[in-house]
């Protein structure tokens, strides 16, 4: 079940966007399954072709991403995981919409 999705995410460490990237729309996003990874605290491995996932992870260097050219790891051994809580995740609705309730909260105080 879907709902079931960020526990069953927890056994894991990381995530994988697995995205040929041959389309411009793969090319230039930053796929919900990318965030959702970082939201349950997995590393996140991205190819390189997703230009936008490089920008993002760049943008966001505190944040666990990967560029990996999953092409060429057929024979190699992955990259070794440190699992990390996702203490500090900033892309959830809670902390985007904290500082709007703080002020809508203020504003209705004052309305009463």
């Amino acid at each position: 079940a879907y709902e079931d999705v960020p526990e069953l995410l927890t056994q894991f460490d990381v995530g994988l966007v697995l995205y040929k990237a041959n389309t411009l729309n793969f090319v230039h996003n930053v796929p919900n399954k990318a965030i959702e990874y970082l939201a349950c605290g997995l590393e996140v491995w991205y190819p390189p072709e997703m230009k936008a996932m490089k920008s993002f992870a760049e943008a966001n260097p505190n944040q666990r991403m990967r560029e990996v050219d999953f092409k060429s790891m057929v024979d190699e051994r992955p990259p070794q995981v440190e699992r990390t809580p996702p203490d500090n995740f900033p892309f959830t609705c809670e902390r985007a919409l904290a500082s709007l309730v703080r002020e809508l909260d203020i504003i209705a105080g004052s309305v009463r």
